[in-house]
């Protein structure tokens, strides 16, 4: 009888070494059912299963279908793109085309129709921004874009007049024989800010919108740099929004830079602080205005349009290293009308006493800090000083105890004029959307707090490492004031709604950014873990991200500084060593993380991982 397939087996050599054999490091004969050794020495003998080939490594299975994933999503773009541009001549393609010209036709007139036309000089750059994409947008969805700004983002940047802005979009809706608008440019920056949270039309791809938002901001940059008038100032300071919530400080730098020299050529602080009188009477055509004020809401307008100007100029440099003119403060100048009159046609404005103080808004109170207050830190963390000097270093802790004394007193009274319940206050209290504070009362506290950290935190631990009793060490009171404000922060962001903080100003950000980024550093240097409340302001940001990529980009700095704190970081990309240093404002340091962060995501890319900031 032929032995069972089983027998066969077991009496056939073993591919292997038995286990007793190998714990050994003996010869094994791979006898089965037991080799000769386990045989003799009577115990049991086991054979492990034939060794598996090596597999693949860790990871490496997920990071192929990401990358499969992101190849696929590419060649899709690419076909709706040859698609829309008429590179396919198949039915497939054909039929698109038709459908893609169909729903241009009935979306109505591009927005060029009705913006004004850049100057020759400009011609290369604006040809790119048009050759970019096929990207099309109606009247419709511009009056929309307007409506979504003025409900949004104006109580955080009031500087355009609601019922003008909006009776403009209607008057040229449909109209494809209409004249340009001088307000055309304006309505094109909006478009840049709102477009991008807007669901994308089914036959672009996002890739088409991106290039059609670049050529649009560039058309918007040529145009006002080309033309000289107010409406191009405003187009400016709107376009200011969009180009730092995604993080571009240098060209948020630049622009502001363009806005403050077309201020000064409009002759906007002559209408400010002179009311144009600057030879003793009034003119007709005062020196560097193109033209008088003709209307209630054209006054305001270039009120509101040169202390924003002035305002950012502040707020976004404060201590930064280099020194900066800015510009003293207008004690006597013309501020904004109140925000409710504000909102009402030119008939009401007409009959409005301007220059009321007794009834300040919360933006002209947000002016007042950034152009009266805050001038005087700007002076302060401008100062060179000896920091090995005794005598110099307690002379600059007491100009530092004046300074922030003053802007404590203004906050004071600032609290007081929010504790009273009278209608002039009313639009200092809420947007009528609940029990929200307003948006630039936000703004005044975030500065406050942001301020009062960027004034101290160079004293808590001294640049000389060699501090000890000679008076260069680290001021006590510094470190508690830097605190307080970190939690009064805390606090101001924990009152605001998500739906709220989606389209915050862009500049509470950095505000934020700077309480964490002290929070982080005071407890690595105190050996402690990092405190609850900075996980506040972390969640804040990354409801901000939803909508800014600036706040993307801090919220993965800091969240790496947490994990480098607790030594757990692993990344490739340590974060720069200036972060963890004091002596380095929040502006100082800003370049040198967005390189990290563009370093970061480049690495992310190439592994085939999406993006993360």
């Amino acid at each position: 009888m032929p032995p069972s397939p089983q027998q066969t087996r077991e009496q056939r050599p073993s591919d292997t070494v038995c286990t007793a054999c190998r714990q050994r490091k003996i010869k094994c004969d791979r006898q089965r059912p037991a080799c000769g050794f386990c045989s003799k020495a009577g115990v049991h003998c086991q054979y492990q299963s034939a060794r598996q080939p090596p597999g693949l490594r860790a990871g490496y299975v997920s990071r192929l279908e990401s990358r499969v994933a992101v190849l696929e999503r590419s060649v899709e773009e690419l076909k709706r793109h040859i698609i829309i541009s008429g590179g396919d001549t198949d039915a497939a393609s054909h039929s698109a085309q038709v459908e893609h010209s169909r729903s241009t036709c009935d979306e109505g007139r591009q927005v060029a129709a009705i913006a004004p036309q850049a100057s020759s000089g400009g011609g290369s750059r604006a040809a790119a921004g048009n050759e970019a994409a096929s990207f099309t947008i109606s009247e419709q969805n511009l009056a929309s874009y307007c409506a979504i700004w003025f409900e949004e983002y104006h109580s955080w940047f009031p500087i355009l007049h609601e019922p003008t802005v909006l009776e403009a979009c209607k008057q040229y809706a449909g109209q494809s024989d209409a004249p340009p608008s001088p307000l055309s440019l304006v309505i094109k920056a909006i478009a840049v800010v709102i477009a991008p949270t807007q669901p994308c039309p089914h036959h672009h791809s996002a890739l088409d919108r991106q290039r059609w938002l670049s050529g649009l901001e560039d058309d918007v940059l040529l145009a006002a740099m080309h033309n000289l008038s107010p409406q191009s100032l405003q187009a400016l300071l709107v376009l200011t929004i969009s180009i730092f919530g995604t993080g571009r400080v240098t060209e948020f730098y630049n622009l502001i830079a363009l806005c403050k020299r077309i201020s000064t050529q409009l002759g906007l602080r002559d209408l400010v602080s002179h009311h144009c009188a600057n030879f003793g009477v009034p003119s007709a055509i005062p020196p560097r205005m193109l033209s008088m004020p003709l209307t209630a809401v054209e006054r305001e307008e270039k009120i509101r349009a040169f202390w924003t100007t002035e305002a950012l100029d502040s707020i976004s440099t404060l201590g930064a290293a280099w020194h900066l003119s800015i510009s003293r403060p207008e004690l006597a100048a013309s501020v904004p009308c109140d925000e409710d009159v504000w909102r009402y046609p030119e008939s009401v404005l007409a009959a409005y006493q301007f220059g009321n103080i007794d009834a300040p808004s919360s933006f002209s109170l947000f002016v007042s800090l950034a152009t009266n207050e805050l001038w005087h830190m700007h002076r302060f963390l401008q100062q060179s000083y000896d920091q090995n000097a005794t005598m110099n270093l307690e002379q600059r802790q007491s100009d530092c105890d004046a300074v922030y004394r003053r802007l404590i007193s203004w906050q004071a009274d600032f609290e007081r004029v929010l504790a009273v319940n009278t209608p002039p206050y009313v639009d200092l209290f809420s947007t009528g959307q609940g029990a929200d504070q307003h948006p630039n009362t936000i703004l005044i506290h975030c500065t406050i707090h942001s301020a009062v950290i960027s004034l101290h935190q160079r004293f808590i631990f001294p640049a000389d490492s060699t501090a000890s009793e000679d008076g260069r060490q680290s001021w006590t009171g510094a470190a508690d004031r830097c605190m307080a404000s970190c939690h009064a922060m805390v606090v101001v962001i924990r009152a605001i709604r998500d739906a709220t903080l989606e389209a915050v100003n862009p500049h509470v950000i950095f505000c934020v950014f700077i309480a964490a980024r002290f929070y982080v550093i005071y407890a690595r240097a105190a050996g402690l873990p990092a405190p609850e409340k900075l996980y506040l302001l972390i969640y804040a940001l990354t409801v901000a991200g939803k909508r800014w990529p600036l706040a993307k980009q801090l919220k993965a700095v800091l969240d790496a500084a947490v994990l480098e704190t607790r030594g757990e970081y692993v990344g490739d990309h340590p974060l720069p060593a200036e972060f963890y240093d004091l002596q380095y404002l929040s502006w100082d340091i800003h370049e040198a993380l967005r390189r990290w962060a563009q370093a970061k995501d480049d690495t992310l890319t190439q592994h085939g991982i999406s993006h993360t900031l």
